[in-house]
This record gives structure tokens, C-alpha cells and sequence, in this order.
């Protein structure tokens, strides 16, 4: 009886053995295909780019719509542009603050730093659950994690998930494995049906569900956002950027005509600006309403994103009028 008792737990333990083998080697597979997603890949640029003086920061809007090269040619040609593109598709302003320390980390001499919004990104407080972490938000799992905490709120079982994944790649990185079994199964669906719409960032149709459903209910949240205060990592990425002695400017960024139409040609969102540009000024920081800058609906990919030929549209004017630090009077007007 001992003898098989001893027998069924050396099976026990070699069995464990393998299973923590096995998690271990699919841990490191995990680590190394994941190793270049779109969040590190932006850590790493940012790291690369000392030179940067100008940095663009926001999300999946200013990353489609801010041309460097467009805002401040380099000069000799050959050169790289001063102006750096950080912002990152569907992040929260915790992600942005984030790559925005990445960045300041490097730069040695940056001057501005221009932040793109759109609706009630500034006033809104952050609030994920574990399961919400992944795509590009992976980036709250690896970089400054306990540092990231402070800014977004999560229940305490999500908290001690939160722990307790981003320890373990295959868990952290889940997303970025994931993203590829669904793009499989989009194609094998798509089989024989006309091809969908997409962009870079996606599909073309799943960017309308962004929006508000009606224009009362965008103005019941209007209202109520105009009670609120900048929330915490807005307020985080002023006050490190001006530490650095940078000038600091939040854009509206262009949408298209139907957005502005429907959503901000309403004393509603008049109100909401009133109170965003009261408490921005209260921070010495210039506001600059752009949101009509392409009046042409064609300049845009789909119900928020400029195509590239908008991109270049917007981004020229927007470094005639914003690529001095030193004199930013013009960069913090809301007309045209």
C-alpha cells in the first residue's frame, strides 16, 4: 500500500512538473510573438527619438491625423522632423500618459506638446476591468504598471486579477493572441459575402458605434460633464509636461460634418467647451477647437478618422499656427 501510495505521488509531481513546463514554454512563445505589438513598438520609437521637440499625443484620432513631416518640415530635408506622432489607438489618457513618460524620458529638448481630443475624453474618469485590457491597453500590464494603477479605477476582485495577469505574459498578452484568431475566423467568414470597409484601425462601420446614439442623449452628457473636473491622468500629463518647462496645447481634433452637425452645433456642447477651456486655463495650458477644419466629409475614413490626404490637411495649417512655442497667442483660438 505504501509503495503505490509513493508511486501515485511521484505521478502527481511528474505531471505537475510537465504542466509547469509546458506553461513556462508557452509563456515564452507568448512573450516573443508579442514582443513587437503596437504599444511596445511605440515605447520603443519614443525611446529612439531623442531629437523629438514636438510631441503629438491622444488616441486613434490624432494618431491618423497628425503628419510630423506636414507640421514641421525638417530642415535639411535629409533630416528627421522635430515633431514626434506618440499617440496610440483606442487608449485612454492613462495609456497616453504613460508613452508620454516613455517619451520624456528620451527626448532631450522638448518644447511642446500638443494633445488631441474629441467629445468628453478630458472630464471622463477612467474605469477598466481586467477583461478590458487588451489590444493596445496591454501597455498598463508591462510599462510603470504600479505607477498606472493610480489613475483608473477597478473593482477589488478586478484589482487582484489585474495582479495577478500581468505576472504572467500569456495572460497579459491574451489580446495580441487573440487578434490574430479573430481575424482568421473574420476571414473565413467573409468567404463568398462582399468584403466589409476597414482603415487601419479597423472596421469602418464599428467606429459609428462610438458615437452618441441621439443628440439628446450627447446632451444629457454634456450637461453632466460640465460638472466634472479634468480627470486624473489629463491632469498628470499637464503637470509632467510643463515640469519639463513644455508648452502645452489640447485640440479638438477635425470630425466629420455630420459629427459636428449633430453633436456640437448645440448650446449643449458650447457649454462643455465654456467649462473645458475655464478649467484648462486654470492650468496655463492653450485650447484650440480644429473640429470644422475639414469641412469635406470625403477627407475622412469613417465616422471619426481623417484619411491621410485629411491628415495632411489638418497638419500644415495646424503647424502654421502652432509650431512656435514661444508664441502660442494663435494656437489657442476656437476659430478658424
Amino acid at each position: 500500500m505504501q509503495g503505490k501510495l509513493l508511486s501515485t505521488r511521484r505521478q502527481f509531481f511528474a505531471a505537475l512538473l510537465v504542466c509547469l513546463a509546458i506553461l513556462a514554454a508557452g509563456n515564452l512563445v507568448v512573450q516573443r510573438l508579442t514582443a513587437h505589438t503596437v504599444s511596445r513598438r511605440l515605447v520603443a520609437d519614443a525611446r529612439a527619438a531623442s531629437s523629438a521637440q514636438i510631441i503629438a499625443l491622444g488616441n486613434s484620432l490624432m494618431r491618423s491625423g497628425f503628419v510630423p513631416e506636414a507640421f514641421a518640415p525638417p530642415v535639411p530635408p535629409q533630416e528627421q522632423s522635430p515633431a514626434f506622432n506618440l499617440a496610440m489607438g483606442a487608449s485612454t489618457p492613462v495609456e497616453q500618459l504613460l508613452l508620454l513618460r516613455a517619451g520624456l524620458g528620451s527626448f532631450s529638448k522638448p518644447r511642446l506638446l500638443l494633445y488631441g481630443f474629441y467629445d468628453f475624453q478630458l472630464t471622463e474618469a477612467v474605469t477598466l476591468s481586467n477583461a478590458d485590457l487588451i489590444g493596445n491597453h496591454d501597455i498598463l500590464y508591462y510599462q510603470e504598471s504600479r505607477f498606472a494603477r493610480r489613475y483608473f479605477s477597478m473593482t477589488p476582485y478586478e484589482s487582484a486579477a489585474f495582479e495577478a495577469t500581468r505576472r504572467l505574459p500569456m495572460l497579459a498578452e491574451r489580446g495580441a493572441v487573440w487578434a490574430k484568431v479573430e481575424l482568421l475566423r473574420r476571414y473565413l467568414g467573409g468567404q463568398g459575402v462582399p468584403a466589409e470597409a476597414r482603415n487601419p484601425f479597423g472596421r469602418v462601420a464599428d467606429f459609428t458605434l462610438l458615437e452618441a446614439k441621439s443628440r439628446e442623449e450627447f446632451e444629457r452628457h454634456c450637461a453632466v460633464a460640465s460638472q466634472a473636473e479634468l480627470n486624473a491622468a489629463v491632469a498628470e500629463i499637464i503637470r509632467e509636461a510643463q515640469e519639463r518647462g513644455m508648452q502645452v496645447v489640447f485640440i479638438v481634433m477635425p470630425l466629420p460634418p455630420r459629427h459636428v452637425e449633430t453633436f456640437y452645433d448645440t448650446p449643449a456642447w458650447k457649454a462643455y467647451q465654456r467649462h473645458i477651456e475655464q478649467l484648462l486655463a486654470a492650468q496655463n495650458v492653450a485650447y484650440l477647437d480644429a473640429s470644422r477644419w475639414i469641412p469635406d466629409g470625403s477627407k475622412f475614413g469613417d465616422a471619426l478618422h481623417l484619411t491621410p490626404q485629411g491628415a495632411e490637411e489638418f497638419s500644415r495649417p495646424l503647424g502654421a499656427r502652432c509650431s512656435n512655442p514661444g508664441n502660442l497667442s494663435a494656437c489657442s483660438s476656437t476659430e478658424k
